[in-house]
């Protein structure tokens, strides 16, 4: 092998590598979504709603573009493929964090569960997110539009929705009763545990919350599946 050979093989591999490593960028995950197998009209709402929570700070590029790449190349049906990235980017457009529907859609694809069952799991987990954040809605507790304006921080509020569903989640699908009194417990200290809410948002969450309308959305849980 002459040397010319060898370093045009370093240069192909260090291609490779700089690609294997690169990072994407919005153009790269709104590309991925146009060449995607779902159908036209929802490529429309799939990319304004991932690219709306990457312009947010919900998901950065890398993990939209990580995650409709799995899901495009999962080998199930095209109708559970859209309707996962649908609902994925209908709760970003409905001002809701997506990190548990992205996580369990992970978590799913690496046990080998059929998309069917994770399109199904990821639509129940949507409305549970959709109904705690309305909940904390009617609280007053909602993100601040504007820096040192009301409310509070975007990344504070979605970690507290995320939370309050996940352990809500977690609980029923543990096949424990949702009315056994535990839920507003589990919640608070799962929030304490969680670096990203803020202590003033903490306060507000530990004198607002009840165990009643805890158990209101675990029965609806219960009720879904």
């Amino acid at each position: 092998m002459t040397m010319k050979t060898v370093l045009a093989l370093v240069a192909v591999v260090l291609l490779a590598a700089s690609q294997a490593f690169a990072f994407a960028d919005e153009n790269d995950v709104n590309n991925l979504i146009d060449s995607s197998s779902i159908s036209s009209a929802a490529k429309g709402t799939v990319a304004q709603g991932f690219l709306l929570g990457i312009d947010q700070g919900r998901l950065t590029a890398d993990t939209a573009f990580s995650f409709i790449q799995q899901i495009e190349n999962s080998g199930g049906d095209v109708a559970d493929r859209q309707t996962i990235l649908l609902t994925v980017a209908q709760t970003l457009l409905n001002d809701t964090p997506v990190e548990m529907l992205i996580n369990k859609g992970g978590e799913g694809l690496a046990r080998g569960l059929q998309l069917n069952v994770i399109a199904t799991e990821i639509v129940e987990r949507q409305q549970t997110l959709l109904e705690v954040k309305t909940m904390l809605n009617q609280k007053g507790i909602s993100i601040q539009q504007q820096q040192n304006g009301p409310g509070f921080p975007r990344v504070s509020v979605d970690a507290a929705v995320t939370d309050i569903a996940t352990v809500l989640e977690n609980h029923v699908r543990s096949g424990n009763n949702p009315n056994d009194g535990s839920l507003l417990a589990a919640s608070l200290t799962t929030m304490q545990r969680d670096g990203r809410i803020t202590s003033d948002l903490l306060q507000t969450l530990t004198s607002v919350l009840t165990e009643g309308e805890l158990a209101g959305i675990a029965n609806n849980i219960s009720n879904r599946l």
